[in-house]
């Protein structure tokens, strides 16, 4: 099992714990381990200072897949905090969205037309 020694670590166990009774598998929480361990290493070992755990974990991370994935986790983090005490914990509502350049192509009632016919002109 891996050391938990970051601001998380009462938390951690019995919020594996909970999610089990829940029914959930919840046997490979690495994601909860490493956001605690990224604390540690910034020196935040008390979960008081929810405002620089969610800059160090959200805000200030560049790459958009782990900006992502700390945000989900720490939310579900955050949301057991709550049931079972923690109040004022710092956290802004995000929205993820990988910018596309997909722009969708839309049929006239006669380019549809041509379409379905040229496809049975094609079957057996």
């Amino acid at each position: 099992m891996v050391q938990i020694n970051g601001p998380f670590k009462d938390i951690i166990p019995n919020f594996q714990k909970y999610k089990k009774s829940l029914g959930y598998k919840y046997d490979n929480i690495y994601k909860y381990y490493r956001l605690d361990k990224i604390l540690f290493d910034n020196n935040i070992v008390d979960l008081k200072d929810s405002k620089k755990i969610y800059e160090v974990l959200v805000t200030n991370e560049t790459n958009l897949n782990k900006k992502n994935e700390h945000y989900s986790a720490l939310k579900e983090l955050y949301k057991y905090m709550k049931l079972i005490g923690y109040d004022d914990l710092y956290f802004e509502s995000l929205c993820f969205s990988n910018t596309s350049n997909f722009e969708p192509t839309i049929l006239t009632k006669h380019q549809l037309k041509i379409f379905f016919e040229t496809l049975d002109s094609f079957c057996k």
